[in-house]
Protein backbone atom coordinates (compact mmCIF):
# COMPACT_ATOMS: atom_id res chain seq x y z
CA UNK A 1 0.00 0.00 0.00
CA UNK A 2 1.22 3.49 -0.80
CA UNK A 3 0.16 6.68 0.99
CA UNK A 4 1.21 10.00 -0.52
CA UNK A 5 1.43 13.29 1.37
CA UNK A 6 1.80 16.65 -0.35
CA UNK A 7 4.29 17.86 2.26
CA UNK A 8 7.45 16.89 4.09
CA UNK A 9 7.59 15.89 7.76
CA UNK A 10 7.93 19.02 9.92
CA UNK A 11 11.43 20.37 10.37
CA UNK A 12 10.53 21.20 13.98
CA UNK A 13 10.57 17.43 14.67
CA UNK A 14 14.18 17.05 13.56
CA UNK A 15 16.57 16.18 16.40
CA UNK A 16 18.75 19.05 15.15
CA UNK A 17 15.95 21.63 15.37
CA UNK A 18 16.48 24.32 17.96
CA UNK A 19 12.86 25.13 18.70
CA UNK A 20 10.77 25.58 21.82
CA UNK A 21 9.15 22.37 23.04
CA UNK A 22 5.69 23.79 22.40
CA UNK A 23 6.50 24.52 18.74
CA UNK A 24 7.80 20.97 18.34
CA UNK A 25 4.68 19.56 20.05
CA UNK A 26 2.34 21.64 17.83
CA UNK A 27 4.14 20.51 14.67
CA UNK A 28 4.18 16.86 15.76
CA UNK A 29 0.49 16.90 16.72
CA UNK A 30 -0.54 18.49 13.42
CA UNK A 31 1.55 16.12 11.31
CA UNK A 32 0.29 13.08 13.22
CA UNK A 33 -3.31 14.16 12.59
CA UNK A 34 -2.58 14.81 8.90
CA UNK A 35 -1.02 11.37 8.38
CA UNK A 36 -3.91 9.70 10.20
CA UNK A 37 -6.45 11.49 8.00
CA UNK A 38 -4.58 10.75 4.76
CA UNK A 39 -4.09 7.11 5.78
CA UNK A 40 -7.80 6.72 6.52
CA UNK A 41 -8.70 8.26 3.15
CA UNK A 42 -6.07 6.46 1.04
CA UNK A 43 -6.20 2.99 2.63
CA UNK A 44 -7.91 0.47 0.33
CA UNK A 45 -10.96 -1.31 1.75
CA UNK A 46 -9.28 -4.71 1.41
CA UNK A 47 -6.31 -3.68 3.60
CA UNK A 48 -5.97 -5.90 6.66
CA UNK A 49 -3.67 -4.52 9.33
CA UNK A 50 -0.68 -6.86 9.41
CA UNK A 51 0.95 -7.96 12.65
CA UNK A 52 4.35 -7.10 11.12
CA UNK A 53 5.06 -4.61 8.37
CA UNK A 54 7.87 -3.03 6.37
CA UNK A 55 7.82 0.72 5.75
CA UNK A 56 9.91 2.65 3.23
CA UNK A 57 9.83 6.43 2.98
CA UNK A 58 10.47 8.33 -0.22
CA UNK A 59 10.99 12.07 0.14
CA UNK A 60 10.49 14.09 -3.04
CA UNK A 61 12.56 17.29 -2.85
CA UNK A 62 12.93 20.26 -5.17
CA UNK A 63 16.70 20.62 -4.88
CA UNK A 64 19.61 18.23 -5.00
CA UNK A 65 21.70 18.41 -1.85
CA UNK A 66 23.02 16.13 0.87
CA UNK A 67 20.38 14.96 3.34
CA UNK A 68 20.67 12.88 6.50
CA UNK A 69 18.24 9.95 6.31
CA UNK A 70 18.31 9.42 10.10
CA UNK A 71 17.12 12.97 10.74
CA UNK A 72 14.32 12.59 8.20
CA UNK A 73 13.22 9.36 9.84
CA UNK A 74 13.07 11.20 13.19
CA UNK A 75 11.08 13.98 11.54
CA UNK A 76 8.59 11.32 10.40
CA UNK A 77 8.08 9.78 13.89
CA UNK A 78 4.73 11.56 14.46
CA UNK A 79 3.68 10.19 11.06
CA UNK A 80 4.36 6.62 12.21
CA UNK A 81 2.13 7.30 15.20
CA UNK A 82 -0.53 8.60 12.80
CA UNK A 83 -0.35 5.36 10.81
CA UNK A 84 -0.90 3.39 14.02
CA UNK A 85 -3.79 5.72 14.98
CA UNK A 86 -5.40 5.06 11.58
CA UNK A 87 -5.07 1.30 12.04
CA UNK A 88 -2.75 0.88 9.06
CA UNK A 89 0.02 -0.45 11.31
CA UNK A 90 -0.50 -2.64 14.40
CA UNK A 91 2.24 -0.79 16.32
CA UNK A 92 5.47 1.05 15.60
CA UNK A 93 7.80 -0.92 17.88
CA UNK A 94 10.57 -3.23 16.66
CA UNK A 95 8.40 -6.32 17.03
CA UNK A 96 5.80 -4.98 14.60
CA UNK A 97 7.64 -2.61 12.25
CA UNK A 98 10.81 -2.59 10.19
CA UNK A 99 11.82 0.60 8.40
CA UNK A 100 13.58 -0.49 5.24
CA UNK A 101 14.95 2.92 4.37
CA UNK A 102 14.55 6.54 3.45
CA UNK A 103 15.05 7.45 -0.21
CA UNK A 104 15.36 10.94 -1.67
CA UNK A 105 14.19 11.88 -5.16
CA UNK A 106 14.75 15.26 -6.78
CA UNK A 107 11.69 16.35 -8.76
CA UNK A 108 11.16 20.10 -8.98
CA UNK A 109 7.66 19.84 -10.44
CA UNK A 110 6.23 17.38 -7.86
CA UNK A 111 8.03 18.47 -4.68
CA UNK A 112 7.32 18.50 -1.80
CA UNK A 113 5.94 15.02 -1.27
CA UNK A 114 6.35 12.20 1.20
CA UNK A 115 5.54 8.74 -0.13
CA UNK A 116 4.95 6.01 2.45
CA UNK A 117 5.26 2.47 1.08
CA UNK A 118 3.84 -0.14 3.47
CA UNK A 119 4.21 -3.86 2.88
CA UNK A 120 2.89 -6.63 5.10
CA UNK A 121 5.55 -9.04 6.35
CA UNK A 122 4.94 -12.67 5.52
Amino acid sequence: MIITLDCHPPKECSPNARVHWSARARAAHGFRALVRLEAEVQTPNEWNTPDRAFVKLTIVCAEDRIRDADNWLCRFKPGMDGLVDAGVLAADDVNHLTVTGVEFIVDVENAPKTIIDIEAAR
